[in-house]
Parts: structure tokens; C-alpha cells; sequence
């Protein structure tokens, strides 16, 4: 009787102790290291370094605004593959931002997703910065990956960073 009322216990605190954050799974590439996060959206970040710098980061996010509840993630796909408010919200945070691709990506462990790469000058450092964004709506809330290096990086972290996606379940 006391193994059971344990095990309940347990279950109780492990189930409550995601703070109503999604429950996720992913491979992460390999040298990527979790690290802390104290932003409530924030599901992960992970970085890579290579003698003692940055060269590559991860990061999931996700928004549950209530507006994502009253479009489909197709509807999400075709809005954003039509207008230009990626560019608009990126150039808030990036100089010099110029834009890749945007394009519609499927992921094994997804599906369709909206999938865009940029870059840009970050403007708190000055420092140039490559994104490959993936985003889907599920369960009425937004999902962001962001997989971020360096330009001279970037060919082979993108390589690293699309597998590691293709692996992410909700």
C-alpha cells in the first residue's frame, strides 16, 4: 500500500511539475548542451561549443496567445508564405537582415511546418547571426524551432539542426 501511495505521489509532482509548459521530445545533434532557461515560453535552448565559443544554439518556443486557436496550421503555412511580417518582426531585433528562403517544410515528427532562413546583425552586439526557423500551429498554441550559428557555420550546423527537428514530438 505505501509502494502505491508513492508511486501516486510521484506521479503527482512530476505531473505538475511542468507549470502547464507542452511536453516535448527531440535528438538533439550531437555536442549540443541543455542549458537553463527562465523564460516561461522557452521549452529549450542548447548550445555547441568549440573551444570555449559559441558556434551553434537551439532553441524551442512556443505561444499559447489565444489567437492560435482560430486558424489551422495550413491556414498559418499560407498566411505567412504571403506576407512579410517575418521580415517586419526580425528587423526589430537584426540589422543588415536579409532572408533567405521561406517555404513550407515538412518534418517527420511535425508535419508541415513554415520554414524560413535569414540573417542578420544582432543589434544589442553587432554580431552576425544565421537562423533556420521552423513553426506549425498544434493544440492552439505556436511552436518556434530556432536553430542559430554563425554564417561561416551555418552549412554544416543546418545539416545538424534540420535532423534534429525531424526527431521533435509533442
Amino acid at each position: 500500500m505505501k509502494k502505491l501511495f508513492s508511486i501516486f505521489i510521484a506521479s503527482i509532482i512530476l505531473g505538475c511539475s511542468q507549470s502547464g509548459k507542452p511536453s516535448f521530445d527531440i535528438n538533439l545533434p550531437i555536442g549540443y548542451e541543455v542549458e537553463e532557461s527562465n523564460d516561461n515560453y522557452n521549452l529549450l535552448t542548447a548550445s555547441k561549443y568549440t573551444n570555449g565559443e559559441i558556434v551553434g544554439m537551439i532553441e524551442i518556443r512556443y505561444s499559447d496567445d489565444w489567437s492560435f486557436s482560430t486558424f489551422t496550421n495550413k491556414e498559418y503555412i499560407t498566411h505567412q508564405m504571403t506576407n512579410d511580417k517575418i521580415e517586419a518582426t526580425a528587423s526589430m531585433i537584426f540589422d543588415n537582415f536579409n532572408i533567405h528562403s521561406k517555404e513550407e517544410l515538412y518534418l517527420k515528427g511535425v508535419g508541415d511546418c513554415l520554414s524560413s532562413i535569414y540573417s542578420g546583425d544582432d543589434k544589442t552586439n553587432g554580431v552576425r547571426i544565421t537562423n533556420l526557423v521552423a513553426q506549425f500551429v498544434k493544440d492552439d498554441k505556436l511552436f518556434t524551432l530556432i536553430g542559430s550559428s554563425f554564417p561561416s557555420n551555418f552549412s554544416s550546423e543546418h545539416k545538424d539542426f534540420l535532423k534534429s527537428f525531424d526527431t521533435f514530438k509533442l
